[in-house]
């Protein structure tokens, strides 16, 4: 069997990011056919939370600036 759905984090900053609650989830037989007909015997709520954390991704920055020749100003 196998399971997919949606769901989201209660805020889209990863310092308050701190629960995701499922908006929808189904269950769908496996490949063979020990598996058929297996998912209709379960239901997945929607609804439940799980706490979660968001990971911060880390960002490198450059900064080129042109040549200038000295002149007194900046």
């Amino acid at each position: 069997m196998s399971a997919s759905g949606t769901a989201s984090f209660n805020s889209k900053d990863v310092l308050s990011a701190n629960l995701v609650t499922v908006a929808s989830a189904t269950l769908a037989d496996g490949g063979s056919a020990a598996t058929a007909g297996l998912a209709s015997n379960y239901q997945l709520a929607a609804g439940q939370t799980v706490a979660a954390h968001i990971t911060p991704k880390a960002l490198t920055a450059s900064v080129t600036a042109p040549d200038k020749v000295y002149d007194g100003n900046t």
